[in-house]
């Protein structure tokens, strides 16, 4: 295995045990937080049930409140299951950072270090272990 695999799953380790040990503190209760979180969960709600109504204040678009549904229809209706399969995912999601470092500079060791920075990036930890849809959308944006 060469070493810039190493270095990938480095880094991808890195952010998946941060993003876990987030969750870990402040997941876990399975709490939904008013405002954008509530309106998440009662989207997820509404497309287990096989229909889209966000009746929130903003028009959101589903992706986010699919992802919910998806991980809901999984692990049943459980927040803290959902944001450990969030957490999860946004800590592989780094590798987005690594693959933009890498192709823009055609550099390994610059892809490697994106993907440092973005894994141990607290505030995009942080959010791998609550119910917002910046977790996911950042991975989205920088694909």
């Amino acid at each position: 295995m060469s070493s810039y695999a190493v270095g990938i799953v480095i880094v991808v380790l890195l952010a998946v045990a941060l993003r876990t040990a987030f969750w870990w503190f402040q997941a876990r209760s399975g709490a939904v937080q008013p405002g954008d979180p509530d309106e998440y969960y009662r989207a997820a709600l509404h497309i287990l049930n096989g229909n889209y109504h966000d009746d929130g204040k903003w028009l959101r678009p589903p992706f986010y409140p699919a992802f919910l549904a998806l991980m809901f229809a999984i692990g049943g209706i459980s927040i803290p299951f959902a944001l450990l399969g969030q957490a999860i995912l946004s800590g592989i999601g780094v590798l987005a950072f690594v693959l933009l470092g890498t192709s823009l500079f055609e550099r390994h060791d610059i892809g490697l270090a994106s993907g440092l920075i973005a894994a141990l990036f607290v505030p995009l930890a942080s959010f791998g272990s609550a119910l917002f849809a910046v977790a996911l959308l950042v991975i989205l944006v920088v694909l």
